[in-house]
């Protein structure tokens, strides 16, 4: 019971953060630290009121408003960019407010200021890493300037001293929390990629294998009866036959090249159904039809060696076998032999 509800509980949260079979790790941590922002903010909604904090009030409805579109935009629009620039500008304007109607640098909003660096660069491009520690400097030193040179533009809102405590110790624990909550899922998405990653390398190690001994088998098996007919060419083009030692020729190479044509065909296939990993498929054959070809070609390549080849085969038998892979069996021990 308790297993079907974990796992009733991750299927919910995959779906809230996007499937990594669909959103990259940029993408899902992203939307998980949306999620978390939006319960943060919907547990400090009640903390402003009950604090009469009403400007902060305002300004944390607000922020949960529009940080709810723009998880919407990122989870199910997929504009994860966009929505990282607009949650910056949002979070940025909101706080910048927030300062001057919250007690400046004796209120909580450069803690917001650090959280919300912190959660930004995490997500955000490389590239825009350096644009946002400038915005999130410029805007702390800017805001601690006028303050400094302006005081009368600060107001405080802490009725009590035990208010301003308890919205400081309040903020810092959700602070506290989202750090944790947003490294650890960071750490454990990490770790699933970089095992993802491992198994495809291991993967394409044996793939890469698996490709090697194919084409092993493609050049072995092809190049004797390439060469029968290039000797067969070779024979046409420098002897002088007559018409029926030459119409003789003719018909052999004309056989042994659709032999080959038809080797070639059901070597390729069978090749690239094994790319995707040793798969026999096995059905009920007549070994007569299904060597028939691989045994004509032989034949050539054995008679210009001198060497008679031949073969009595019951043309009833049937067998349950992969014909591809028996023929590459029979050919390579005829060729061996030969």
């Amino acid at each position: 019971m308790v297993k079907k509800s974990l796992r009733s509980v991750t299927a919910v949260w995959d779906y809230l953060t996007g499937n990594p079979s669909e959103f990259a790790l940029e993408a899902r941590i992203f939307n998980a630290l949306c999620i978390i922002g939006l319960l943060a903010i919907a547990y400090h909604i009640p903390v402003n009121f009950s604090l009469g904090l009403s400007f902060s009030l305002v300004i944390s409805i607000t922020l949960f408003c529009i940080q709810s579109y723009l998880y919407y935009l990122a989870r199910f629009k997929r504009q994860l960019q966009i929505s990282i620039l607009l949650t910056g500008i949002n979070i940025h304007s909101l706080l910048i407010l927030n300062y001057f109607y919250n007690a400046g640098i004796g209120g909580p909003t450069l803690i917001l200021l650090a959280l919300t660096f912190f959660l930004i660069i995490t997500v955000a491009s490389k590239k825009s890493n350096f644009v946002w520690i400038f915005v999130n400097l410029a805007l702390v030193l800017g805001l601690l300037c006028t303050e400094y040179y302006y005081p009368q533009l600060v107001t405080n809102p802490y009725t009590h001293r035990s208010s301003l405590f308890i919205d400081t110790g309040s903020l810092y624990l959700v602070v506290i929390v989202l750090i944790y909550t947003g490294t650890t899922y960071m750490r454990d998405n990490y770790k699933k990629e970089k095992t993802s990653a491992e198994m495809r390398a291991v993967s394409m190690e044996k793939l890469n294998d698996e490709k090697d001994k194919l084409f092993s088998i493609i050049s072995h098996d092809l190049r004797a009866p390439l060469a029968t007919i290039h000797d067969y060419l070779q024979i046409l083009s420098e002897e002088n036959l007559d018409p029926a030692e030459k119409r003789s020729f003719e018909n052999d190479l004309l056989q042994i090249t659709r032999n080959t044509q038809d080797l070639l065909t059901n070597i390729l296939t069978w090749s690239a159904s094994q790319l995707e990993g040793l798969n026999a498929k096995i059905q009920e054959i007549n070994v007569l039809v299904a060597l028939r070809p691989t045994l004509t070609v032989q034949r050539a390549i054995a008679a210009k060696k001198r060497l008679k080849l031949s073969y009595t085969i019951d043309p009833s038998l049937q067998i349950l076998a992969d014909p591809d892979m028996l023929q590459v069996i029979i050919r390579n021990l005829i060729n061996n032999s030969i």
